[in-house]
Formats: C-alpha cells, structure tokens, sequence
C-alpha cells in the first residue's frame, strides 16, 4: 500500500508570509453531504460549518440504524467518519457507509479508517511545511487523521 500524501497546508497552518490556505467552496461541501446521504439511503442532519480553529465541517446524516458523523476538510476535498461527535479526532474515524467510492461524484475523496488511523510516521510527509512541523511537534498528532482533522490553535 502507498502512503498517503498529505499536501501542504492540509494541517491548517501556514507561515505568516504564505498565501492563504485554500477553502473548498462551501456549495460542494453542501453538495457532498447531500450526495452522501441520499446514496447511503440516508437523510441530511445537521450541519456545523467549520470555523476557526478547525480545519473541517460537521455533518451529520440519519440513517434507519442510526446517526453518521460526516468530517469535510475545508482546505482540500477530503471526507471521512467518524463513530461519534468530538472536539479532538484521534482515533474515532470509522470506514464509511457504503461503497467508498460513490462519493466521488460529489468531487470529494473519500479517507478510508485505514489511511486515517494510520501512524503520522507512516504518510508521506514531504509536501509538510517548517511551519507546520512545528505545530505537529508541539500538538503530537498520533495519526494522519489526526493531523488533517484537527482544532489546534
């Protein structure tokens, strides 16, 4: 298996002399959450949109079985699971409902558990700037979902 690559900037940070960071358009982030729910057989739920310090949107779409917590990085378009709600995502990524890739179509890549809960020292780091090492030095992300999907500050 290759590692994944995590691009720059994906942490959230950049230096003070860097442009700045990319946002996926909130109207595919709306779209992707939709798409997902209706090819899951689910519904849409609520929707908390990313602000700072975060680097994602919440969403949450219903299920007969129950409720999936959605993650949608706002700086690249990544979707992953969640098992439930938290304000520090460490190990709680889940595989998505469903066939990973029906969410292509709504123009996100969809992370796995295995490429979320992989070691940070397993991913391909190279793209990772001075400045964002040093945020990762300091908040130890255990994962690379932890790395992409976090609240630092």
């Amino acid at each position: 298996m290759t590692a994944f690559a995590i691009p720059s900037r994906a942490t959230g940070f950049r230096g003070s002399s860097t442009t700045p960071l990319p946002l996926v358009d909130l109207k595919l982030v709306r779209a992707a959450w939709r798409s997902v729910a209706w090819l899951t057989g689910g519904r849409v739920g609520e929707l908390d949109e990313q602000r700072y310090p975060a680097t994602f949107h919440t969403a949450m779409i219903v299920h007969r079985d129950g409720r999936h917590v959605m993650l949608l990085h706002a700086h690249y378009p990544y979707l992953a699971f969640a098992s439930g709600f938290s304000d520090w995502y460490t190990t709680e990524f889940i595989d998505p409902p469903g066939l990973a890739e029906q969410y292509v179509h709504a123009g996100f890549t969809t992370l796995t558990a295995t490429v979320l809960l992989a070691p940070l020292a397993e991913a391909d780091t190279s793209a990772i700037s001075a400045d964002e090492w040093q945020q990762i030095r300091y908040w130890q992300p255990p994962t690379v979902g932890a790395a992409l999907f976090n609240k630092w500050d």
